[in-house]
């Protein structure tokens, strides 16, 4: 990673925006020491000029990360985009990164924002384009696979592979340490005035090898009164100099230093911000001291020198090394520690718990903290309590992709008994109740599969009914049942839950700011019993509570909030009104996921539905065909264990579109649409189907496009089953009745075969 990484904070920043013009970038500012390789560098230029993709393989610290740093800052005019990946991290999310800041400069969506497209979306954009560079960073020796798919690419761009090993890669510069005169340069460069007398022997000693010439030097500088000669013997007898001087420098730090970088080293050291830093550790008062000792002592470097939140890294090597010189129960003692921090510093609630992950480098800090929390065996009930706070966020965030790897994670655990440890005390079960619940609104919003979603938030019922308060828990985990009820047609089940919810907010068991769980409920209930009028006050109180909380209008947050809204106003006939939430939202979704995600197939039926109120038909056609490719090729849409489609969302698609062909005359498809969807409420609401007075609408509006057609057998399909479900006396089964006698079709009369 980087060569000469060791340097006080003068020396390192962020390129500023000046320089980038109108151009794409998140290059770092090269050492300000920067010697020799200038063959390298050469070979550099002309192997991309040539061959247009180059390898820089070395050592760690031997100076791969700086030379790349070098090409890249000195011919930055030359591209339109520059760009580190990080190997160390996941690369859909390094990818991600790098779609939004496409977006962001060309202040247009060009590129998804969708964890899992994002990374095809780049590199389908960038073979469309010229002048850009891609430099692959911090791949260790066997990571070489991780850009496998790179190697063969065909482009018009440049790519660098920063590498501790050549297997596979092409096009191979070698960086081999700084010869005798480079490594005078370069000592000379960094030690004090007064210390230029040591100069010889850190060139002599330390072989030309970059990482060991800095932090020799660097430590001669900031301790005082360094017996030299005892440290050139004890250097000149130890094979591992870097250990050594580790531990030189570590005696020379406060306390709470030491335990910063320690606690450093167990994070994404790659990247890490002072506010993080001052989150994690519980005496800040020291914090900025102890960061102006890492970075004398070349422990830690700045990259962003911003006043407001600076940003550091420290060397991979270091890193390292301070991880090998504790003992595993060490590091683990101090992981636990972190997790013990986390656990009381970050917010519970959905909406400042949110607002505290959107601070730069917090998510990545803590998988990389949950990773090593794996690693070093935490107890489980820590792990789980951070995997809680991360999973949270991404089903709030409808992140899918990582969502996913929560769920996985947890049935891999599951399987080995690992979670039994949870169920030993409160705290732990209500940990463990708020996963399960997690995973059922992964269920819910990823796969629409209610069922399994409700199995999920009712076992996280059973073991939150067994704990003594965590009343937020409880009350998220009733709330969301009600909402599953109401999804599968048990009124009566939701408007228990519902009720219990009501009873915590009264007696003050709950702070009042979650009310809008309440109204949000009672709006969704209103809804499927038809009472639109009801629907709209308590959608707008719960819009009111979450804005009023601080959350952003337009966070992803309010999603379903606008979602009811839009659908609830288009029921009113307040179609103009009902536009401004689904373009709202197409707004705040459009640079975020691609235009398959579930989220646009949701918008795409309220503007569908919009559409056909409108009479604008062949529009509404549009829409609501567009939601139904979505939901069909979202191959995660279809429950567990189940051959039928219980999707919701797609019958109400399949809905809006039969009544869109039936207004153009394509009668024989509104049928079959019309099936479709009575064919999944069929499945998805079962016997509580009477229960649902839309699906009402369905049986009616089937029943009259079949009578429209003269289709006796449809006409019986959808009529009797009106009448049986609501009854003859019902005003849609009066209606259905009136018009179809216009066409001479008795729903009693003996169907002629």
């Amino acid at each position: 990673m980087k060569k000469y990484l060791l340097i006080a904070c003068l020396f390192i920043n962020f390129i500023p925006n000046s320089l980038a013009s109108t151009k794409v970038f998140n290059l770092i500012v090269p050492v300000a020491y920067f010697v020799d390789h200038v063959e390298e560098m050469k070979l550099l230029k002309d192997y991309l000029k040539s061959h247009r993709k180059v390898s820089i393989v070395g050592l760690s610290g031997i100076g791969k990360t700086q030379i790349a740093r070098m090409y890249a800052y000195e011919n930055k005019e030359a591209y339109k985009l520059i760009w580190f990946f990080d190997c160390n991290l996941d690369q859909n999310e390094e990818f991600f990164k790098l779609a939004k800041a496409i977006n962001k400069t060309e202040k247009n969506s060009l590129i998804t924002e969708d964890l899992l497209l994002a990374k095809q979306q780049v590199i389908n954009y960038l073979s469309t384009q010229n002048n850009w560079l891609l430099i692959f960073d911090n791949l260790k020796v066997s990571d070489n696979s991780k850009v496998s798919e790179f190697i063969d690419w065909e482009n018009n761009g440049h790519i660098i592979f920063c590498s501790q090993n050549n297997q596979s890669l092409p096009n191979i510069i070698r960086v081999n340490t700084i010869n005798k005169t480079n490594s005078i340069i370069l000592v000379k460069k960094i030690l004090n005035k007064g210390e230029q007398s040591f100069v010889e022997f850190l060139s002599e000693e330390y072989k030309g090898y970059p990482v060991l010439i800095v932090q020799g030097a660097q430590l001669i500088n900031a301790i005082k009164g360094l017996d030299k000669k005892e440290y050139a013997k004890k250097i000149n007898q130890l094979a591992d100099k870097i250990k050594f001087n580790l531990e030189l420098a570590t005696k020379e730090l406060t306390v709470s230093a030491t335990k910063l970088v320690h606690t450093i080293a167990l994070i994404n050291n790659q990247k890490f911000s002072k506010t993080l830093l001052e989150f994690l550790i519980k005496d800040r008062s020291s914090i900025g001291d102890d960061l102006y000792q890492l970075q004398k002592l070349g422990l830690i470097s700045n990259i962003n020198s911003s006043e407001h939140n600076p940003m550091f890294e420290m060397h991979d090597i270091i890193a390292e090394k301070i991880l090998q010189s504790n003992e595993e129960k060490k590091n683990g003692e101090i992981l636990e520690e972190l997790l013990d921090r986390l656990a009381q510093i970050i917010p519970d609630d959905i909406i400042s718990g949110h607002l505290f992950r959107n601070e730069p480098t917090v998510r990545e800090n803590l998988e990389v903290i949950f990773l090593n929390a794996d690693k070093y065996k935490s107890k489980i009930q820590k792990i789980v309590h951070l995997n809680t706070i991360l999973f949270r966020d991404y089903i709030n965030t409808f992140d899918y992709y990582n969502a996913k790897r929560k769920v996985d994670w947890f049935k891999t655990r599951e399987k080995t008994g690992d979670f039994n440890a949870l169920l030993v005390d409160d705290k732990n079960k209500a940990v463990y109740a708020e996963f399960l619940s997690l995973i059922g609104a992964y269920y819910k919003r990823s796969n629409a599969d209610d069922r399994t979603s409700i199995k999920y938030f009712e076992k996280a019922k059973k073991v939150i009914d067994e704990v003594n308060a965590y009343e937020l828990i409880r009350c998220n985990i009733y709330y969301n049942l009600a909402l599953l009820y109401i999804a599968i047609g048990d009124l009566a089940a939701a408007k228990d839950k519902i009720q219990i919810i009501e009873k915590m907010y009264l007696e003050g068991i709950v702070e009042k700011k979650y009310v809008l769980y309440i109204h949000l409920a009672k709006a969704r209930l209103y809804m499927t019993q038809d009472v639109p009028s009801l629907a709209l006050e308590e959608i707008n109180k719960a819009i009111s509570a979450f804005i009023e909380n601080g959350v952003d209008k337009t966070d992803l947050l309010l999603t379903n909030a606008y979602l009811i809204k839009s659908s609830v106003l288009t029921s009113l006939g307040r179609y103009k009104e009902s536009s401004i939430y689904t373009k709202m939202l197409q707004k705040m979704y459009k640079s975020k996921y691609s235009d398959h995600h579930e989220v646009f197939g949701r918008i795409a039926v309220q503007i569908a539905r919009i559409k056909y109120e409108e009479k604008k038909f062949n529009s509404a056609l549009e829409y609501s065909n567009k939601a139904i490719s979505i939901f069909l090729n979202d191959k995660a849409r279809v429950a567990e264990g189940s051959v039928y489609r219980v999707d919701g969302d797609l019958a109400e698609a399949y809905l809006v579109f039969g009544d869109s062909l039936g207004k153009v005359g394509k009668l024989e498809e509104a049928i079959v649409a019309y099936r479709e969807a009575q064919n999944i409420y069929i499945h998805l609401y079962k016997d509580k189907i009477s229960n649902i007075k839309p699906i009402s609408y369905l049986y009616t509006q089937g029943a009259k496009t079949s009578c429209k057609k003269k289709d006796m057998y449809h006409y019986k399909s959808f009529g009797e089953i009106q009448i049986r479900d609501f009854g003859i006396n019902h005003p849609n089964s009066i209606d259905m009745i009136r018009y179809c006698e216009q066409y001479k079709m008795d729903l009693w009369q003996e169907e002629k075969f």
